[in-house]
């Protein structure tokens, strides 16, 4: 939850980010992600383990073998609202990676690339229509419907975490939806 001071420290630090034009280089999503790892070798791959990890009670299987979740209850992180089938959420990447891309990411190399695409920092469980209307947009072009002081939070952090860049009208949109977290339902 971020508080008011946290929300003026977020809108100061928004503003003071170097701006810069965006740069259109060509994106293709295989150069970050072709599908999600399985890091550890134990059939639930990086989506099956965000799922069980962030359930609010135990998941289900769609078999003994315990590889892909179909059940459990989850938070959406952009709209609050309670999901319990695992086909109905996405993965959402917070910063998208084609916005990565746009912001400083084309420059880097493969590892840190495919680092980036599996950040857990950056991964977010949301409905499919959310992520969806959402795709590779920044908060001057798309704003969660709930939640949004936690999501442009998280937008910065995760931003300048990777130094990455922003374009003006982002900072924009940030300084100016920031700003509204002083109001209590903006808070959760």
């Amino acid at each position: 939850m971020i508080g008011t001071r946290g929300a003026l420290i977020s809108a100061t630090v928004a503003a003071t980010l170097a701006v810069v034009l965006v740069d259109r280089a060509t994106y293709d999503r295989a150069d970050y992600l072709s599908r999600w790892p399985d890091a550890d070798g134990d059939c639930q791959n990086l989506r099956a383990e965000l799922l069980i990890a962030r359930s609010q009670e135990p998941v289900t299987f769609a078999t003994a073998r315990a590889c892909r979740v179909v059940g459990g209850v989850w938070r959406d992180s952009l709209t609050g609202s309670t999901i319990r089938e695992a086909a109905a959420l996405d993965v959402d990447h917070v910063v998208a990676l084609a916005e990565a891309h746009r912001s400083g990411a084309a420059a880097w190399d493969s590892a840190t690339r495919q680092a980036f695409a599996i950040d857990t920092h950056n991964l977010a469980l949301t409905a499919s229509g959310v992520n969806r209307s959402k795709g590779d947009r920044d908060p001057a072009r798309w704003w969660p419907p709930s939640h949004g002081c936690a999501y442009g939070a998280r937008w910065l952090d995760v931003k300048a975490r990777y130094r990455l860049t922003f374009d003006a009208a982002e900072v924009r949109a940030l300084v100016e939806r920031l700003r509204d977290c002083d109001n209590e339902e903006h808070r959760r």
